[in-house]
């Protein structure tokens, strides 16, 4: 369940963006992780410090379709997302 409701969500947002990336002649591609920050503060006031999370080279993926879940991101939700 949660995972087609995030696959919503990020369609959504896709469709959003995608408009205002062509007036640019750019793609929009999102990549969905899960795993271990630091942060500071709380609410609004947080702030990302580090933590393997932060590390893009290890897990960021560009899907073809411009959606994709980590293999983290599935074993937490439980289903792949695709365009």
């Amino acid at each position: 369940e949660q995972a087609r409701h995030l696959q919503q969500l990020l369609r959504e947002l896709r469709g959003d963006t995608a408009p205002l990336a062509a007036e640019v002649g750019a793609h929009v591609h999102f990549c969905v992780h899960v795993g271990p920050v630091e942060v500071r503060g709380e609410g609004a006031e947080l702030e990302v410090l580090g933590g393997p999370v932060t590390d893009l080279a290890t897990w960021l993926a560009r899907a073809t379709g411009g959606l994709h879940l980590t293999p983290n991101a599935i074993q937490l939700l439980g289903s792949p997302v695709s365009d």
